[in-house]
């Protein structure tokens, strides 16, 4: 590169933020959004497959693991980081690249008041934003169980993971741009109750008096929860799931006064949702 760009490129060392990725246990140096990674990212902002898709893209490219001798490729890097660490390098990026968040749209739970304040991102960061991972084994190897019982003769054992941004991406593939506006449109998320569960559950195995079958695939769990699975099953997972890996969710939190009632409350931040508004420019 000509030297005459070596400041812009110091500028864009100096603007890069540090984080850990607290599943993987790795130190990441994120560097800044360009100009040209917003106008790209704007142009799949309508085709959540492609958006998500980029938006990993994204992730990685801006992304350095400084415990690493190597870096990895993009295939190594969407099979073995968790979604939860994408969150993570996102709001590196955030802080990166816009520093606050302009004119934040907050509700008092306790009067309904409607306020806007800006807010400063990096100090969204605090010691109980996020927890490393603690368990024996390394996330994508883990698994827990979640045994339930259909009948006195029948019981299903559901194995619960933690994704990896390839789960997420492969779900989203298969999925249609209608299916996922459905969604959007009755739930306000393009995933539904089912695409949860295919995300969590890496596998399921019912065992009855003449054995036992094992559900792996994501076309087979699909046709298991649509047609089979009784609600009170799909209750317990999301509990047995939220016991074990909601810890390892960041919150990211602003602490607030209500300008009306002087309420003091903390206010959630979805980085990866404001985020998306910023494309899109709302």
């Amino acid at each position: 590169m000509s030297n005459r760009f070596s400041k812009l490129e110091k500028q864009q060392t100096v603007r890069s933020k540090m984080t850990v990725c607290p599943i993987i246990k790795q130190k990441v140096l994120v560097s800044p959004l360009t100009v040209g990674d917003d106008l790209h990212i704007r142009t799949m902002v309508a085709t959540p497959e492609l958006y998500d898709s980029e938006l990993s893209l994204m992730v990685f490219n801006h992304s350095k693991f400084t415990d690493l001798e190597t870096q990895p490729t993009y295939d190594d890097f969407t099979r073995n980081i968790s979604h939860t660490d994408r969150k993570m390098i996102l709001w590196a990026i955030y802080v990166a690249t816009y520093a606050k968040i302009k004119d934040a749209q907050i509700s008092c739970p306790k009067c309904h008041e409607q306020f806007k304040q800006t807010i400063d991102v990096d100090k969204l960061m605090t010691d109980k934003t996020v927890s490393v991972w603690q368990e024996d084994k390394v996330f994508t190897e883990y698994s827990i169980k979640d045994e339930f019982r259909l009948d006195e003769n029948t019981v299903i054992n559901f194995y619960l993971k933690l994704p990896t941004i390839a789960d997420h991406l492969s779900l989203l593939s298969g999925l249609s741009s209608d299916m996922m506006q459905q969604n959007f449109d009755r739930f306000e998320t393009i995933l539904s109750r089912t695409d949860e569960l295919l995300l969590s559950v890496a596998k399921a195995e019912i065992t009855d008096d003449d054995g036992t079958d094992t559900f792996e695939t994501i076309d087979d769990l699909r046709v298991m929860f649509d047609r089979y699975i009784p609600i009170d099953a799909q209750e317990s997972i999301s509990d047995k799931y939220d016991k074990t890996f909601d810890k390892y969710n960041p919150k990211f939190t602003h602490f607030c006064d209500c300008p009306k009632c002087k309420h003091s409350f903390d206010f959630n931040i979805d980085i990866e949702t404001i985020l998306f508004k910023r494309f899109l420019n709302t």
